[in-house]
């Protein structure tokens, strides 16, 4: 059974004096991938931001069906593109909270929590992001990615 996101575990915190311009360029972003913000609030110098709640299972989990992986794996391509090219790259860690459903007979991906280049300017490249999110679609126990074909592209997209 699909257990509620991260994001339902309670709000995020940021730092306003270092992240307030960040932030207000990252609020005229939407993505499909990145769940509504259903609140702010501000507590002692701290924004705190909390998401609508999806439920899903864990991208990190594994397990995902064959069918899944090559949707979810252009999603977050999709987003990493996306949020990349408008000064917010994501990193391999933004895909560790991130959950995947099914609705309609379609795989999709969420990114439960803001991107972590909102918190501060950051030069990742996009192909590591990707990289993270291919491993976990195609990693079994152990760290080995399979199959083949994902193996080869893990490697070129880290380089």
């Amino acid at each position: 059974m699909p257990k509620p996101s991260a994001a339902a575990s309670g709000p995020e915190r940021f730092p306003i004096a270092s992240c307030r311009e960040r932030w207000l360029e990252f609020l005229a972003l939407e993505h499909e991938t990145l769940p509504p913000v259903a609140d702010f609030a501000w507590s002692e110098g701290e924004l705190l931001v909390r998401r609508e709640p999806v439920t899903g299972r864990p991208l990190s989990g594994g397990r995902v069906p064959r069918p899944a992986r090559a949707a979810l794996l252009l999603q977050a391509a999709a987003a990493a593109a996306f949020f990349a090219s408008r000064g917010f790259p994501l990193a391999a860690d933004d895909f560790e909270c991130a959950v995947w459903d099914v609705a309609g007979g379609a795989a999709r991906l969420w990114l439960t929590r803001t991107p972590s280049a909102v918190r501060a300017v950051a030069d990742t490249p996009t192909a590591e992001a990707i990289a993270a999110a291919l491993i976990r679609l195609f990693s079994r126990e152990g760290g080995r990615v399979s199959p083949a074909a994902a193996r080869v592209t893990a490697r070129i997209a880290t380089y």
